[in-house]
């Protein structure tokens, strides 16, 4: 029976005008629809959960589902089901869900009416919307815009109008939510004159917002420029003179850097790309600054562009020789740096020309390419481990938790968070609003490991939380790179982890936008260090701590892996500091020099006593261990992973052992290691992990796990959940490990290293073309 419900609803979908599914996600839905008439209860809950998180798309294949000519009824309660908890999204399938409500069948019917009460609840009238704006605090106001995207389908031509005047809003927030949702609202239901006409109007629209002044409201322009129209429309959109109207000279950039990141090699992306290396590389609109700017924009989402092309290639190699403006060549040779080697020796050819080319001025950019193109290399190397399905359950159940509770901002409220849940069973566990914007960080890299992809058009639920997620970082991030306002004491914190989600997220994508954003944020993080060149919690403080200066020394060195430009005079600072922290006697790690043990507030003191935890001793050995100690040699590091190792993670908070903090350290330092400690500690973290983790059944909660550690009472819920969470990545391996452990490829890490310290002589050209050279003959060697 399974079978036959499986092929009936295939036969179907296959002619359903809704069904817009892609190939792929289309038979994880099949599988999913076949397995609602499962005659065992928990398969058939799991697969209403799947097809739930699905979402939208899952939409037209469960409304065949629910009327499909044998059928049985367990499956079509099922669907309904299902289509109840996907919510106002799946409007179009409340004709099918209206029929089944008149079924002779209580049961049926009954799931049926639920489900259309679940979804006509939560349908705004587009009327209301404009007074609901003007009502609410301002930062709610994008989460009153944003429920347009689930008006009826009679509603959503005025939906479309009202969105397009939104989008000239005067708040900069408004219009973000205004161009994001104008890109997700479907007219294909509407007639198709209107569909069209409304589709072109909305072009136009979009297009003047990707001149806008704002950041994120200019790259959301391209996000849903991208995600809604065809290649010809776009091209006609690029191919706007720059003379004649400055607002889409200033689009075009966010147009093409949009359609970079989203594209494939075989799809619309390809033509785009080749558009833009004939309108971007070669520009020859308007006058020559804008041309420059023109051609900067492109060459740097040519080096973006994933998979990288021949043409793109070709053409930064040509423009690094051409007669562009000097910085037009500097940005094309480090474009080929992000699109690495093309197998032919292409880009490595034109970098290694630039190298001996005296009046170009642009060896130092070349040298950094050759950097770029040697991380690639070494980074191809590694693959995250596969885990456990045990532990990549719990991962994807934490994650859906947080993307439950984003606000409509992008960011994370600790203290608010739970007007994402319903008024009568809340998930309980707030923070202090002081943290939202360090949550914010937090929560966006545990996105960013989870294997989620910020790219321009997403549409997985994680994707779409961390696109947005990364926007609110861009958003707060003030002049001098520095995310988040300075007026509380632990400010830092947001900003070293910020930096290290968008280095991050960056890595995955090369997109322009969080590239930029996270060069700012690495060099503000530069000029943060004391006199001594360590960290603690302000703009060249007089002093440091252990603590601040991890968070500091990962973002760094996660921006030298992924090819940034990272300033590491104050490597050796920390290593000083770190060894005027250490006990030589016991090997344990202070907080403060002179206080030989973690911090922790007044009121936990007693409840979580330092003596319990290695938090500073475990940050203490990530940070020497990615700063290039070695256990082999290094008393204090060997000391210090000891201390860590007879202290594993355990799940208890009456007794004051549950700390995330140190835990996610701790798993960090231990995995860098390997071997049998590493082995033993993984255990310890799952059996201390999977079992305190709200289960499906916890309503609100699940997914989630309580703030039952010394730091629960600042951070929540948000905070308990997206430390779990990445201590679980980090037992997936979804960090690189270190050089050597990579074998061979360690060679390559020792080129970097000399083309890094050449190309701080930017006066001295020869020198940057000697280590360049030496850098090659290193990597050529069997």
């Amino acid at each position: 029976m399974r079978r036959f419900v499986f092929a009936s609803v295939l036969l179907a979908c296959s002619m359903w005008p809704g069904a817009r599914a892609d190939q792929d996600s289309g038979a994880v839905v099949q599988d999913l629809i076949a397995d609602l008439a499962s005659s065992e209860a928990h398969v058939r809950e799991q697969a209403r959960d799947g097809l739930a998180k699905i979402g939208a798309a899952a939409v037209p294949w469960l409304s065949i589902a629910l009327v499909a000519d044998g059928s049985p009824p367990s499956a079509r309660i099922e669907a309904a089901r299902a289509l109840a908890r996907i919510g106002p999204v799946a409007a179009d399938a409340l004709p099918a869900l209206r029929t089944s409500a008149e079924s002779t069948d209580v049961a049926l019917a009954a799931a049926a009416r639920e489900a259309i009460l679940a979804i006509e609840a939560g349908a705004p009238r587009v009327a209301d919307v404009p007074a609901a704006i003007q009502r609410a605090p301002t930062a709610e106001r994008p989460a009153a815009v944003r429920r347009l995207s689930l008006v009826r389908v009679e509603d959503r031509d005025a939906a479309a109008t009202l969105l397009q005047e939104l989008a000239a809003h005067a708040d900069p927030a408004v219009r973000l939510a205004a161009v994001e949702t104008l890109g997700m609202l479907d007219v294909s239901m509407l007639p198709p004159d209107r569909a069209a006409e409304l589709a072109a109007s909305s072009l136009l629209i979009l297009a003047r917002a990707m001149g806008d002044v704002s950041v994120p409201v200019r790259a959301a322009a391209a996000s849903a420029a991208i995600a809604r129209y065809d290649g010809k429309r776009l091209q006609a959109l690029l191919a706007l003179p720059g003379r004649d109207d400055d607002a889409s000279r200033r689009a075009r950039p966010w147009l093409v850097a949009a359609a970079t990141e989203r594209a494939d090699a075989a799809s619309t992306g390809r033509t785009l790309r080749g558009f833009a290396l004939a309108r971007g590389m070669r520009f020859v609109g308007g006058d020559a600054a804008a041309a420059d700017d023109i051609a900067v924009a492109s060459a740097e989402v040519l080096g973006a562009a994933r998979p990288v092309l021949a043409e793109a290639v070709e053409a930064l190699s040509a423009a690094t020789t051409g007669e562009l403006a000097a910085r037009v060549r500097r940005e094309a040779a480090l474009a080929l740096g992000a699109t690495g080697d093309d197998g032919k020796g292409t880009a490595i050819d034109a970098l290694v020309a630039l190298l001996a080319d005296r009046e170009s001025r642009a060896q130092v950019e070349a040298a950094a390419a050759l950097k770029q193109i040697l991380l690639a290399e070494m980074e191809r190397s590694w693959k995250p481990s596969r885990a456990p399905a045990e532990v990549q359950k719990a991962i994807d159940a934490g994650i859906s938790w947080l993307v439950r509770h984003q606000d409509g901002s992008g960011g994370f409220d600790g203290d608010g968070f739970e007007k994402h849940d319903p008024k009568d069973g809340p998930s309980g566990g707030a923070g202090k609003e002081a943290f939202d914007d360090g949550l914010t960080a937090l929560a966006a890299l545990a996105l960013a490991r989870s294997g989620a992809v910020p790219t321009f058009g997403e549409t997985d639920a994680s994707g779409v939380a961390l696109r947005r997620a990364l926007v609110r970082l861009v958003e707060i991030q003030d002049a001098a790179g520095c995310y988040g306002a300075r007026g509380i004491k632990h400010w830092i914190y947001t900003q070293a982890i910020g930096t290290l989600a968008m280095v991050e997220a960056s890595r995955r994508t090369g997109g322009p936008v969080w590239r930029e954003s996270a060069q700012r944020a690495l060099d503000f993080l530069a000029a943060c260090r004391n006199p001594e060149g360590s960290w603690r919690y302000d703009v060249r403080p007089k002093d440091a701590d252990t603590s601040v200066n991890g968070w500091v020394v990962q973002a760094l060195r996660a921006g030298e892996r992924s090819g940034f430009r990272v300033d590491r005079s104050g490597y050796r600072a920390v290593l000083t500091y770190l060894d005027t922290a250490t006990d030589a006697n016991t090997g344990r790690v202070g907080y403060l020099p002179d206080s030989r043990e973690s911090a922790r507030t007044n009121e936990m003191l007693k409840k979580f006593p330092p003596a319990l935890t290695t938090a500073m001793t475990s940050s203490a050995c990530v940070q020497r261990l990615l700063l290039g100690r070695d256990v082999r040699t290094d008393a204090a590091l060997a000391n210090g992973l000891e201390v860590v190792r007879k202290m594993p993670p355990a799940w208890d908070a009456a007794g004051g052992r549950t700390d995330l903090y140190s835990w996610m350290a701790g798993t960090e330092a231990l995995y860098l290691v390997g071997g049998d400690a590493w082995a033993t500690w993984k255990k310890s973290l799952r059996d201390a992990l999977l079992p305190s983790q709200s289960p499906a059944a916890s309503g609100a909660r699940a997914g989630s796990w309580d703030p039952a550690d010394p730091w629960g009472p600042d951070g929540g819920r948000i905070y308990s959940t997206a430390a779990a969470v990445l201590c679980l990545e980090t037992h997936q391996g979804q960090i690189p490990p270190l050089p050597h452990a990579l074998g061979g490829e360690a060679r390559v890490w020792r080129a970097v290293r000399a083309l890094d310290a050449a190309s701080k002589d930017a006066a001295n050209h020869e020198t940057v073309r000697a280590a360049a050279a030496a850098a090659l003959v290193a990597i050529s060697k069997p």
